[in-house]
């Protein structure tokens, strides 16, 4: 069964921040925000937070305290039909952050 990386046009950004260990699957995942971007290329943005949080994650979000990885996803092409893939954008958030 294909991962929803699968679908993303550099899945190296998010499988770096769980280097061995497997990225999670979206399953009950949360939407904090869908986002219409309307302007030469339209866009629909998602951001969610992602079940597990790394167990090595990148030192600089050890250091600050992050215990969340948050995922951007941008899926272009919106106003002519989905043109594959979306883009992935991680980063790291406290869970306790607001939306």
């Amino acid at each position: 069964m294909p991962s929803w990386l699968d679908f993303v046009d550099n899945p190296e950004t998010v499988r770096a921040v769980y280097r061995a260990q497997a990225v999670p699957e979206l399953d009950a995942v949360v939407l904090g925000e869908v986002m219409w971007q309307a302007d030469d290329d339209p866009a629909l943005l998602i951001r969610f937070d992602l079940p597990v949080y790394p167990a090595d994650p990148p030192r600089r979000w050890a250091e600050s305290g992050f215990d969340t990885v948050q995922v951007q996803l941008r899926l272009v092409g919106a106003a002519t039909g989905w043109r594959q893939p979306a883009t992935a954008i991680p980063s790291a958030a406290s869970r306790f952050r607001q939306w």
